[in-house]
């Protein structure tokens, strides 16, 4: 089977978006995880840390959804659900 130019190029471009895709998720995974850890420890955590973790999150995920490499949804319901905690963590006190 001839292996044609075209072909060849497109699989060196599908390689090169999913390596970049896959950062991206990695990306958003550490962030939300790093919120989440921040919020487990909230008592020496405050709004001043909180927030900016928040919007940084947002940031990562918005971005990922708009692009489709996560579910456009999905990272909507992770950002309420993240916003709804650390409203919780920041208020109780």
């Amino acid at each position: 089977m001839d292996r044609h130019k075209s072909a060849l190029k497109a699989h060196r471009q599908s390689e090169k978006r999913y390596d970049a895709n896959r950062r991206v998720r990695a990306a958003c995974r550490t962030e939300v995880k790093k919120l989440r850890e921040a919020l487990e420890g909230s008592a020496k955590n405050s709004a001043e840390t909180l927030v900016p973790m928040l919007n940084r999150v947002q940031k990562v995920l918005m971005t990922a959804g708009r692009k489709k490499i996560i579910e456009p949804l999905a990272a909507s319901r992770t950002i309420s659900r993240l916003s709804k905690a650390v409203h919780k963590a920041t208020t109780a006190k």
